[in-house]
């Protein structure tokens, strides 16, 4: 992602930058935005709209336990997806305690407020943070 690289994968003799992880996240509750960390540095952030969940649970830190990918309806097969097509349930971060990371379709989610268990972000930053983070991965949630 921080190379701009496209699904053929990179050119021959082009530099890459690469960063280590682990990688771990901070929630801030005030400014409604998930923060990356690496090594205790920043490495980037995303808007976020957050449910009470994460707010009942300031200055505690959350676990990463797993990713539930989208569910898909019978009958549906490979990367086609009918238009009407609504997943049972979506894809999410899921976290301890209960909690999870989902991705929003709606430009505006931002001004929303979720399910308590809920930290939406939009669908595009999900897909980058599903690339990053990794089971074990913690998230500091502050004020």
């Amino acid at each position: 992602n921080i190379n701009g690289i496209g699904p053929e994968g990179p050119s021959a003799g082009q530099s890459l930058k690469v960063v280590r992880g682990p990688f771990d996240a901070v929630v801030s509750l005030s400014r409604r935005r998930l923060s990356l960390q690496v090594g205790g540095r920043y490495a980037g952030s995303f808007p976020a709209a957050i449910g009470g969940g994460f707010t009942a649970r300031s200055g505690t830190s959350v676990r990463l336990v797993e990713l539930r990918p989208a569910a898909r309806s019978p009958g549906v097969t490979g990367q086609a997806v009918p238009v009407a097509y609504q997943a049972d349930e979506g894809a999410a971060l899921l976290l301890s305690d209960g909690l999870r990371i989902e991705p929003a379709d709606d430009p505006g989610f931002v001004a929303t407020t979720p399910s308590a268990a809920v930290l939406l972000i939009s669908t595009a930053d999900f897909a980058d943070l599903v690339d990053i983070l990794g089971t074990g991965s913690q998230l500091l949630i502050r004020q």
